[in-house]
């Protein structure tokens, strides 16, 4: 394991000499090199979630030293989660028309990147309001034509995806520490400055890498129609819509966490270091989970995983709600592992297992748009109004009462898929 570390970081170092130090070689030399160090997805999963550490966790803070209230913030932080329910799905299918995942994802992280770096020098409320929503329609897709590029380039290579997912989680924790660091020896704005460097080496990286070959590619290699891609297929299987809806409600609670955090650290004695900290601790948590995550799948089954994340959910948010102070809600971002790691090792699996092959990147950006996209819709605003006028304190206690029966409700799902499931299976055993 020591040996694989030491050598994805001697890339890294190579990968900068060849980006700061040209001389020498030719444009086609240093694509040739990149492409065999980018050949594995370690590198690019870790300068892509490096770019989200550096710009993600701080949207909030931004607003706030904008002087914008909560409610408004929960009111901006609703229209980006509607760009992310239009976002996320259209441009999965886009990549499924065109079939490929690699041309849509360059095409959004650089549309992302050019509007970021706008945002230092925008100081107009109205400006803002429009410009982070059209920002999150191109950034929301990032993630989930990432996770599925890698599960269908590292397929059948005995590899596991939680193995390459693990180097995005320490990106974005390094990341997160720094500009947290940054902006309180500094100022707020360097943290854009930090996000396009880290951008521009990631735009380099996914450039220099080939597209995979897709499953279906030699039963039809012609980009397909939206009638062919049949998403009405996917929607009516109730293992993935049962799936969906519940996750839908863990996001629509866990969105006091995400969106909210900085206002919590800050409300129990904490500063931006702290709150840096906090989301460092919450994405190193995942690494060890993440590292045997294709283990765990093997052993229990990606639906399992999602069960233990879902509980876990419910823990962190009652520990939330009884934070005297920064070190109660650090320990619960500790926990971020045994929830959200699990639940994103397991969904991953999960989604993909239920999609047909036409599918695959749509199947991943529906789900997450629906409840990445939908839950933000409804919990931004919610929490945002009930943090002006009950606390912060009474949402997370709230929440957590709601996540404990998201889990039942689950496990209750389920039960009934497998008696369909079966069902099913005699009815095709009758006819036949």
């Amino acid at each position: 394991m020591i040996i694989r570390v030491a050598k994805n970081i001697s890339d890294i170092i190579r990968i900068f000499n060849i980006i700061l130090n040209s001389g020498g070689f030719t444009i086609s030399n240093n694509i040739k090199v990149l492409r065999n160090i980018a050949g594995n997805f370690k590198i690019l999963h870790l300068f892509s979630w490096a770019a989200v550490g550096a710009y993600n966790p701080f949207i909030v803070v931004y607003l706030m030293n904008n002087n914008i209230s909560t409610s408004r913030i929960g009111v901006i932080l609703m229209f980006n989660s509607i760009a992310t329910l239009v976002g996320q799905p259209l441009w999965g299918m886009i990549s499924d028309k065109i079939r490929s995942i690699k041309k849509v994802y360059l095409l959004c992280h650089s549309l992302a990147t050019a509007l970021i770096v706008l945002l230092p020098f925008v100081t107009n409320q109205y400006i803002i309001f429009i410009l982070l929503p059209l920002i999150q329609f191109f950034y929301c897709s990032m993630s989930p034509l990432l996770d599925s590029w890698t599960i269908h380039s590292i397929k059948n290579s005995g590899k596991s995806y939680g193995s390459f997912r693990l180097w995005g989680s320490l990106g974005f924790s390094i990341l997160v520490v720094i500009n947290g660091k940054l902006i309180t020896i500094s100022f707020f704005n360097i943290i854009f400055l930090v996000y396009a460097i880290i951008s521009m080496i990631n735009l380099i990286m996914c450039a220099a890498l080939f597209e995979y070959k897709r499953d279906d590619e030699n039963v039809q290699a012609k980009p397909l129609t939206l009638k062919e891609l049949n998403i009405g297929r996917l929607l009516r299987n109730f293992h993935y819509t049962a799936f969906v809806i519940l996750s839908s409600i863990t996001f629509m609670t866990m969105t006091s966490v995400y969106s909210f955090l900085a206002t919590l650290i800050k409300q129990v004695g904490g500063d931006d270091n702290l709150y840096g900290i906090a989301n460092a601790v919450s994405a190193f948590s995942e690494v060890p989970i993440l590292l045997i995550s294709s283990m765990l799948v093997r052993k229990f089954k990606p639906q399992y995983l999602i069960l233990t994340g879902m509980f876990v959910y419910s823990i962190r948010l009652f520990l939330y709600s009884i934070a005297s102070g920064p070190e109660i809600a650090i320990f619960s971002q500790s926990l971020n592992g045994l929830s959200y790691g699990m639940f994103l090792a397991g969904s991953i699996y999960y989604i993909d297992s239920l999609a047909p092959a036409e599918l695959k990147a749509t199947a991943q950006t529906v789900a997450t748009a629906i409840y990445a996209g939908l839950s933000g819709i409804i919990g931004n605003v919610v929490a945002g109004n009930m943090i002006s006028r009950f606390g912060i304190l009474q949402v997370y206690r709230s929440g957590s009462i709601i996540q404990f029966c998201v889990f039942i409700l689950f496990l209750i799902s389920l039960y009934l898929s497998k008696r369909i499931t079966s069902t099913d299976k005699t009815v095709e055993a009758g006819i036949n």
